[in-house]
């Protein structure tokens, strides 16, 4: 009989243990203005490998993911840069411009939800290489019912604000101590570089760390947010606070695959 009860106990526990790793069948459909033979990839969130591909044909793409568990994943497109300039070495630097251009964004794949990607470009010709100040000059639109998608694409966009704003002020920056600097205005040159060095990776890092607590604390019954607090790069530093925001995640969200990984980073039973 105790062995009975010891398989009983084993069997319940596994199971519990694979409800909390949903896994479904996903479909990713879209219909965007690049060239046939473009590539779409969908990628983990670490980037360790590629899930599955398909090639772009008459504008569209249909791809389709079976066996894979709920959560955030990297969806990148490709395709032949139609500007292409040979790419050179002169004193050290490369010049010229890549045979491929990209875009990616992020999607939360969860059970019965539907994805369809556009973009608001229709022509390729004018798309130009990511910069500092334009990372993503084809923006990707995601068409879907999944509201955990739709969260985690609001927090992105307000990263990506937060990210511009900084890379506007550091160029800014850097062009007038270029310009103290050719008028051998020493004194407003250090002045600008003081100021240049106060906008450094913590101040960055620091706007980014409030806009996801912010997002955290606003959406405590969103997958999202269990996904921020187990993949937060400050989780050490910020123990207490991520502790609390564990415990005040709905009930629902306990089970969650994230969830269970930031407790396990953060030492909760």
């Amino acid at each position: 009989m105790r062995k009975c009860y010891t398989a009983i106990i084993f069997l319940l526990l596994t199971v519990t243990f694979y409800s909390c790793i949903q896994e479904g069948t996903y479909k990713i459909t879209g219909e965007l203005g690049l060239p046939d033979q473009s590539v779409v990839t969908l990628w983990p969130d670490d980037n360790s490998h590629q899930i599955a591909g398909v090639t772009v044909a008459d504008h569209k793409f249909q791809m389709k993911i079976e066996a894979l568990d709920e959560g955030v994943y990297n969806l990148l497109i490709s395709w032949k840069n139609p500007n292409r300039q040979a790419q050179i070495l002169k004193n050290g630097s490369r010049l010229g411009t890549p045979d491929t251009l990209f875009s990616r964004t992020r999607i939360y794949l969860d059970p019965n939800s539907d994805y369809h990607i556009t973009s608001p470009i229709k022509d390729i010709s004018n798309v130009s290489i990511p910069t500092r100040t334009n990372l993503n000059p084809f923006p990707i639109n995601v068409n879907t019912n999944s509201e955990a998608t739709k969260e985690l694409q609001s927090y992105l966009a307000v990263i990506s604000r937060v990210t511009l704003v900084f890379q506007k002020k550091l160029d800014s920056l850097n062009f007038l101590a270029t310009v103290a600097q050719t008028k051998d205005d020493m004194i407003n040159y250090r002045r600008i570089m003081d100021e240049y060095e106060g906008l450094d990776d913590g101040f960055f890092k620091g706007e980014i760390f409030r806009a996801r607590e912010a997002f955290i604390d606003r959406h405590k019954t969103s997958p999202v947010s269990a996904y921020l607090i187990a993949t937060a790069p400050d989780l050490k530093d910020k123990r207490v606070y991520y502790q609390q925001a564990v415990r005040k995640l709905d009930a629902a969200l306990q089970q969650n695959r994230y969830t269970i990984e930031a407790k396990r980073r953060l030492a909760i039973k």
